[in-house]
Order: structure tokens, then C-alpha cells, then sequence
């Protein structure tokens, strides 16, 4: 008996919107992310590569510090006010200052819509981040250098509810105090840190004159405390951080990579070029650590590759789809990857792996770029890695990626267990082929 009422077939739980969203992010495949992530963190732990102004480190210390100081309420949203309106002042600075410099504050886009002539400057917050830009590029490397003690951290007996400065912390209180004495007796910092009242332009550039990202420069005092808190440890600490050796084996390599070349540290494919070539070895632990850069570097190679593989296989099945008005079949989808032999450069599709390998290493496949031709076998790998980023062929990844197979190849000369690689000859001067 049903009482009127119909039966039906029981229905399992629906998706009531897609699980995944689709976008275009710069990174489909999330090798870069495997870099920022995985990698970096641990050849170089503690230093971000967007945490790439060594004065904002002092300036956020700075905040914390004030933040105690001042007595204001310990709650991280009121914390997070504090900073992204502070980071805010400083933008305006950094955008004013007398130097001239052209360093890119946190909250630039929003600055930069701002009139050059104004006379009085609105207040408002660098970024829409809880923490402001402390949070998204500095936090986590001041935790990890020992500077910070996250919120929930025990700090006595009692967690603290905010981001302190570790009491215990010379390192950090040094910072502190070098800031602050560049800063701390300037008519911003005493009438208008932590207000909300416009800013007379007047009071913004003198505190740019002392709070300007490019006044490191002037101070080698808070120079060599900034050092310390990234390369050594406590004075007191009764054992040494297990990261410290790492980070500082990193920032010694890099510094002997400037020593080559000051075009390291603005250039990045002058960076990877360098990390590859390995030029500036000192001794056998010096040659570990830059073999672990040489291979994130040659990463950086491979990944490439496998992006214009993938860009070339998108780009082609849209494509078709578009001009079929459906999907692909498997057959269809098959033909696509051979067709992907046709690009720059067309490579027979008969032609066997070992042959086309033979072939590279002959120099006779080459690549062409903007009507330069590029002998795989000769040529450095930096201008490879652009070379294929360029072309963003299928065709051109698999030359690339066959010539990383073929240097990779083991050999022994004798007097060296490590040395593996094949020699390059010296990077072409002039020209270098560009990824953009």
C-alpha cells in the first residue's frame, strides 16, 4: 500500500557545482611549485625567493617590536591592521623617495594609482592578506630563522595569542635596534605609526630618507645584523639549528657566483647559467653544494621542455576540437602527438630515438630562433631552456630533453669520481636568446 505516493529509485548524493576550477594559472603542471616548495626549502631553508628585500626583514621585526611597545591589543587581527597599514606608509615612502631607487614596495599596483602631486597622502593598507605582505613573503622565513615565535607559540608557561620577536633572541633584537635607529626619531614614526589621519607629503619623505628599502646601503651596522640573523646562529644556543649549515652553504655559494659576475644577482638566466657551469668551485664541499644548484638548474631545463610538450599538445587538440565541433578519439588523440613531430624542428616520425639522439650529438638537428641557428650539441643549456621556451614546440622539448640525456651520460675521468658532465664550451657573448 503506497497511499497514493509513487515509489522511486533511491538517489545517491550529486555534485551540486564543479569540485575543480579551471584557470589559467602560470604553472598547469606545478613544476614550479615542486621548486618553491619542495626544493628551495630545503637547499636554502629560511629564505623565500619572493622574500627578496633584505630590509623589510629589519622593518617587520621593527613592527612586532613596536607593536609591544606600544601596548596595543593582542589579537592577530588587530596585529594584521597594523602591518598592512604600516607596510602601506612605507610604500609611499619607497615611491617618494629622494634617491631616486627603483625598488618595488609590497602594495605597488595599489600606490602606484596614486597622483605624484599630492600634498596630503590617504591612509590605507598594502595588501588583502590578514598579514600583509609579513605574511605572504616574511613570516615564514623570520619563524624559521628563529627571529619570530609564531602565534600559539609557548613562550614561558602561557602561548602566545600574537607573532612576537623570541625574547631569547639576540639576533632579532639586534635588528630591532639597528631599525630603530634609523627610524625611530623621525616625525612619522613618532606622531603617525599605527594612525589613521592623512600623511602631509613633507612628513613621507623624510621618513623615506630613512626608511627607503635603498638606505641599507647607507647603514653597514644593521648590514652585518642582518646578516647575522640569516648566516649564523644564537650566541647562546646550546645546540646549532640543523637548517643553519645548509642556508649557509647556499648564501657562500651564491656569493662565490657574484664573485664571477655581479650579473648573478639581477639576471636570472645569468643565475642558472652560472649554476650550472660551476666555474667558481672551491674544494670538494664547495663541489657538493653546487652540484645540488647545478641540478636544480638543469630541473629548470627539463621543465621547460615538458611545458612546451604539454603547451603544444593543448594548443593542437583545441585546435581541432574547435574545427570537429567535438572531442577527440583515441586514434585522433594518437595521430595529434606524431603531428607534434612537424613543428620546429620537424623531426621524420620514422626516425628511432637512438637515431635521432645520434643525430643532436652529430649536429645535424638543429634549432632555429629568430633566423639563428643553435647547435644543440654545442650550445649552453640556459640559452636551450630559452630556446624551447620560445618555440614552445613539442618538437623542440624533445631535442632539448634528448641533449640533457646525453650529457647526463656517466663518466669518470680519471682524478675526478664526480665529474660528470660533459664540457661546454665557453656561453656565447651577445645575443642571448630570449624565453619572453
Amino acid at each position: 500500500m503506497n497511499d497514493g505516493v509513487e515509489p522511486v529509485a533511491p538517489v545517491g548524493p550529486q555534485w551540486i557545482r564543479p569540485g575543480l576550477r579551471v584557470g589559467e594559472g602560470q604553472d598547469p603542471l606545478g613544476y614550479l611549485s615542486m621548486t618553491q616548495d619542495r626544493y628551495l626549502p630545503w637547499l636554502i631553508p629560511g629564505i623565500l625567493e619572493l622574500s627578496s628585500v633584505a630590509r623589510y626583514f629589519a622593518f617587520h621585526a621593527f613592527l612586532l617590536d613596536e607593536y609591544r611597545v606600544r601596548g596595543l591589543p593582542p589579537s592577530m587581527a588587530e596585529l594584521g591592521r597594523f602591518i598592512r597599514a604600516s607596510e602601506w606608509d612605507l610604500g609611499l615612502a619607497v615611491e617618494r623617495c629622494p634617491h631616486g631607487c627603483r625598488y618595488s614596495p609590497v602594495g605597488a599596483r595599489r600606490l602606484r594609482a596614486l597622483p605624484d602631486d599630492l600634498a596630503i597622502l590617504p591612509r590605507g593598507e598594502s595588501v588583502q592578506q590578514a598579514l600583509g605582505g609579513y605574511g605572504l613573503y616574511y613570516r615564514s622565513p623570520m619563524i624559521t630563522l628563529g627571529l619570530v615565535a609564531r602565534a600559539g607559540t609557548m613562550l614561558g608557561e602561557e602561548p602566545t595569542p600574537i607573532d612576537v620577536l623570541r625574547p631569547d633572541s639576540a639576533r632579532a633584537r639586534q635588528v630591532v635596534e639597528e631599525y630603530r635607529d634609523a627610524v625611530g626619531d623621525t616625525e612619522y614614526v613618532r606622531r603617525f605609526l599605527g594612525g589613521d589621519e592623512p600623511l602631509p607629503a613633507v612628513v613621507v619623505q623624510n621618513y623615506a630618507e630613512r626608511a627607503c628599502l635603498c638606505r641599507l646601503l647607507d647603514r653597514p651596522t644593521e648590514q652585518v645584523a642582518l646578516q647575522a640573523a640569516l648566516v649564523t646562529g644564537e650566541p647562546s644556543a646550546d645546540s646549532e639549528d640543523d637548517t643553519l649549515p645548509r642556508r649557509r652553504a647556499s648564501v657562500a655559494h651564491f656569493l662565490s657566483l657574484v664573485d664571477v659576475t655581479a650579473d648573478v644577482a639581477v639576471d636570472a638566466n645569468e643565475f642558472r647559467h652560472r649554476l650550472w657551469a660551476a666555474d667558481a668551485v672551491r674544494g670538494d664541499a664547495h663541489q657538493a653544494v653546487a652540484d645540488r644548484w647545478a641540478a636544480l638548474a638543469v630541473k629548470d631545463i627539463w621543465q621547460e621542455a615538458i611545458a612546451s610538450v604539454w603547451a603544444d599538445f593543448c594548443r593542437r587538440g583545441l585546435e581541432q576540437v574547435r574545427e570537429l565541433g567535438r572531442g577527440l578519439t583515441l586514434a585522433e588523440v594518437r595521430q595529434l602527438a606524431v603531428d607534434m613531430l612537424d613543428g620546429q624542428p620537424a623531426i621524420p616520425a620514422e626516425l628511432s630515438t637512438a637515431d635521432l639522439a645520434a643525430a643532436i650529438e652529430a649536429g645535424t638537428v638543429v634549432l632555429t630562433v629568430d633566423d639563428e641557428t643553435l647547435n644543440p650539441a654545442t650550445t649552453e643549456l640556459e640559452d636551450l631552456r630559452a630556446a624551447t621556451a620560445w618555440l614552445d614546440t613539442g618538437s623542440s622539448a624533445i631535442v632539448v630533453l634528448l641533449e640533457l640525456a646525453r650529457i647526463h651520460q656517466p663518466r669518470k675521468p680519471a682524478g675526478r669520481r664526480d665529474q660528470h658532465l660533459s664540457p661546454r664550451r665557453p656561453r656565447r657573448r651577445g645575443r642571448v636568446v630570449s624565453a619572453s
